[in-house]
């Protein structure tokens, strides 16, 4: 004997979580970011690098390719081609110092959207599983030893943001443990970079 199901009921279930997600205002900035993040990365590929930004842009062109930084950040595309860029255009220190702050914004952005969406869907430390709450315990997001030395795995700074952001991490504490954990990674990149640079020249 087969049963059919009536598509009615698991569309009229599922038109609830679609308005709910369309409405939030969390869901749209991640829309949002995802959209200028991906522009940003095409169109600075279209540029030619940091050198023809910086020649198109002069004195404009820091704070072009530190935006560019930080819209690429949110993405999943690679931003630490853009930090090469930024350190082979203006040498170590101030290529350093334009990835730190594009990272840093970048951060902040993720932080931002994160806590506003899981404002929007309710979630709250005390409502999730005993299984998260076990790992909370184990890995606390507002730690700062977490939110600085987890930042230095590879494609864990997303996670990072968010997690600070969904569990209500103090603002002030995950600008501080931000601003340190993305020094090392500023330098290495700029290091990187300009030592090509040598090898090259």
């Amino acid at each position: 004997m087969s049963v059919e199901l009536d598509p009615t009921v698991a569309l009229g279930e599922s038109v609830p979580v679609i308005r709910r997600i369309a409405s939030s205002r969390g869901a749209q900035m991640i829309v949002l970011a995802l959209a200028v993040g991906a522009l940003a990365w095409t169109w600075a590929g279209g540029e030619g690098g940091a050198e023809m930004v910086r020649q198109r842009f002069g004195l404009w062109a820091a704070a072009v390719l530190v935006l560019l930084q930080a819209s690429i950040t949110v993405t999943p595309f690679p931003d630490e081609v853009i930090g090469f860029a930024n350190a082979m255009a203006y040498g170590f220190a101030l290529g350093a110092l334009f990835n730190w702050i594009g990272w840093m914004i970048g951060s902040f952005i993720e932080y931002v959207v994160a806590r506003r969406t899981a404002c929007d869907f309710g979630i709250l430390p005390e409502t999730t599983s005993p299984r998260l709450q076990w790992l909370l315990r184990r890995f606390p997001p507002g730690h700062p030893i977490f939110l600085i030395l987890a930042r230095q795995v590879p494609l864990a700074g997303h996670v990072v943001n968010s997690w600070a952001g969904i569990f209500r991490v103090p603002l002030w504490r995950f600008a501080w443990t931000a601003a340190l954990g993305h020094i090392p990674g500023s330098l290495a990149i700029s290091a990187l970079a300009n030592g090509l640079v040598s090898w090259l020249g």
